[in-house]
């Protein structure tokens, strides 16, 4: 009777394997290489590894010093204050925003080209329906601010 063949595979070196990815690596990925090196120059000759590397260095100091930044009493209402006013640009119409950036520099020029108004010219801007329009807004806008700090006097 036949004998069978015994096969034995020899078990694979992973750190050979790697070995020999890493000797193929630089014809494989030569361009790639050649960037990254030349990146690591670059910051290298700016200073930036130094500080990157002073940074991880101290990065239990570095944290420290963020979050007690970010812990004081002006951070956190301005974080507030930029949500509030995100919200609030973002419930307003963009061709609203996109006149009045259009409005503001329009009527600067127009302000140096002419000469200003005089009390009559003035009144007859006021008196136009564009003009009042803007005004009433504005006028809502102040009677709606000026209840909030009188409700907030009384509290």
């Amino acid at each position: 009777m036949a004998q069978p063949i015994l096969l034995k595979i020899p078990p694979e070196d992973p750190r050979e394997i790697l070995r020999q990815r890493l000797e193929a690596a630089p014809l494989e990925h030569a361009e790639a290489l050649l960037s990254l090196l030349d990146l690591v120059h670059e910051l290298h000759d700016k200073g930036l590894l130094e500080i990157a590397k002073g940074g991880l260095g101290s990065g239990e100091k570095v944290m420290k010093i963020a979050v007690d930044a970010a812990n004081s009493p002006e951070v956190i209402q301005a974080i507030r204050n930029f949500v509030i006013m995100s919200k609030l640009f973002a419930s307003l119409d963009p061709r609203l925003l996109e006149h009045l950036a259009g409005a503001v520099p329009n009527a600067l020029v127009d302000a140096r080209k002419e000469k200003p108004p005089g009390l009559f010219a003035l009144l007859g801007l006021l008196t136009s329906q564009d003009t009042r329009r803007i005004l009433g807004i504005g006028a809502r806008v102040a009677q709606s601010l000026g209840r909030d700090l009188g409700q907030q006097d009384k509290s």
